[in-house]
């Protein structure tokens, strides 16, 4: 009997999560995922930010990603990445991370030329 896929805990979060600025409090999120082997003969990922799929993932040989539009907040947010393949979906692997508009610098200090 076939078994759903499993993946490690090494599957997600040597996940990174980098931002870019796109307009105002929104961000460009990036989401990165080691995929599962070969041998699990996934067919799909499904990937939600916040409860909302995220569409248009890819992955190389040794790494997958996507973009996501992220409006920026002081909550708590959550992805989930599962693969999936002809006998089911796998585990949901998620990371809650907090993401918040920047400010202006504070502190600045100016000095005179040689002093």
């Amino acid at each position: 009997m076939l078994k759903k896929i499993l993946l490690t805990a090494t599957f997600l979060f040597v996940a990174s999560l980098f931002a870019t600025q796109a307009q105002a409090q929104t961000v460009v999120v990036t989401i990165f995922w080691d995929p599962s082997p070969a041998s699990e003969l996934v067919t799909d990922y499904i990937v939600t930010l916040n409860g909302t799929q995220v569409p248009g993932w890819t992955c190389t040989a040794t790494l997958c990603s996507v973009n996501a539009s992220l409006v920026l907040s002081s909550n708590t947010h959550l992805v989930t990445v599962s693969a999936v393949n002809d006998w089911g979906t796998g585990p949901a692997y998620t990371l809650s991370f907090l993401a918040s508009a920047p400010t202006a610098p504070k502190n600045v200090k100016v000095k005179k030329a040689g002093s």
